[in-house]
């Protein structure tokens, strides 16, 4: 049975930035993720970088030993992480999955999700959704996040 503990926290956007009908600007912090409905056709773009109004600093892996934006840390790779064995430890990663995980993200939720679903989102993200359902966005890592600390800028665009 798994710790409900250790579930991922759903980012809430009750007050995000909206940028106009169809987009969206937030804080999106590295132990948690966030959920937008698409439907199969639906253009998406996710654009992310390092806000000082989110933390300066951007995420941390580690407890804020080692510091990056939404690229994630060069040339760490680590087994068992949700992006493995393309998304480096710390890069903004998502998936399109029909399950609703709602209010948290439990680890089997996660690996249902983007076990050969990850899309490396990165910085810049531009695409269309292939099925009905929902557009999660996450930081990469294995599946304990509370070494996890600080926030990037994001922001979605749904057409």
């Amino acid at each position: 049975m798994e710790d409900p503990t250790l579930a991922r926290r759903k980012t809430q956007l009750t007050s995000p930035k909206t940028l106009s009908a169809s987009a969206t600007s937030f804080c999106l912090p590295a132990d948690e993720y966030v959920q937008f409905s698409v439907q199969a056709g639906q253009r998406f773009q996710v654009q992310a970088y390092i806000s000082s109004t989110c933390d300066s600093n951007g995420w941390s892996p580690d407890n804020r030993v080692t510091r990056c934006g939404p690229t994630g840390v060069p040339g760490w790779y680590v087994n068992g992480s949700l992006g493995y064995p393309n998304a480096p430890i710390g890069m903004l990663i998502g998936a399109i999955s029909p399950l609703d995980a709602g209010a948290s993200l439990s680890q089997s939720e996660a690996a249902t999700i983007f076990t050969n679903n990850v899309l490396l989102i990165g910085a810049h993200y531009d695409s269309v959704s292939p099925l009905d359902g929902f557009l999660y966005l996450t930081f990469n890592d294995t599946w304990s996040w509370s070494d996890n600390k600080g926030s990037i800028g994001v922001e979605v665009i749904l057409f």
